[in-house]
C-alpha cells in the first residue's frame, strides 16, 4: 500500500475483486496505521487532518512523497514492481513505476491479470514466468 488516502479509480472500479483483502479492510489498515479512529467511507480527509500529515514521519506514510530523485547511480537499487490489473492498488503501483522511472530507476514492471492476492498465481502463468525470470536476474546475475 502505497498512498493512505485509498481513493484512486482502481479502489472504486476493483472495489469487489477480493474478499481475501477488501478494499475497507485496505482503509482500515491505513486508519489503525496513522491512529485514525474514525469510521468513513473515504480516507483524504481524515488523512489531510491527522497528526503525522505535517511531521517528518509522513514520508513513511506516502511513499510517492519521499521517493529519492536520483536512483541512476552505479549503486542504486532495481527495482522489480508487480501490478495486477484488477486489482485496488493498482493504480498506485502504476504511479509508483512512473515516479521511480522519471527519477532514473532501473526497473521491471510486470503488469498481471487478477487481483492483488492471485495475479501471479495459475491464473496468469505468463506474468508470473516473467517475474520469476527478472527476479532471478536481478538477484542472481544474467547469467543465471
Amino acid at each position: 500500500m502505497i498512498s493512505p488516502y485509498a481513493d484512486s479509480e482502481s479502489y472504486l472500479l476493483n472495489s469487489t475483486s477480493s474478499g481475501v483483502c477488501p478494499v475497507e479492510f485496505l482503509r482500515w489498515g491505513w486508519r489503525s496505521y496513522l491512529s485514525i479512529y474514525e469510521e468513513t467511507e473515504h480516507n483524504r480527509q481524515l488523512i489531510d487532518n491527522c497528526k503525522w500529515r505535517n511531521s517528518e514521519l509522513w514520508r513513511m506514510c506516502n511513499l510517492l512523497d519521499d521517493v529519492p530523485s536520483d536512483l541512476s547511480g552505479p549503486l542504486a537499487s532495481k527495482f522489480l514492481v508487480s501490478t495486477a490489473l484488477a486489482c485496488p492498488l493498482h493504480d498506485e503501483g502504476v504511479e509508483f513505476v512512473e515516479k521511480l522511472r522519471s527519477n532514473g530507476a532501473t526497473l521491471d514492471h510486470i503488469e498481471a491479470r487478477g487481483s492483488h492476492c492471485i495475479a501471479l498465481s495459475q491464473l496468469d502463468i505468463k506474468a508470473r514466468t516473467d517475474f520469476l525470470e527478472k527476479f532471478k536476474r536481478n538477484v542472481f546475475g544474467s547469467n543465471n
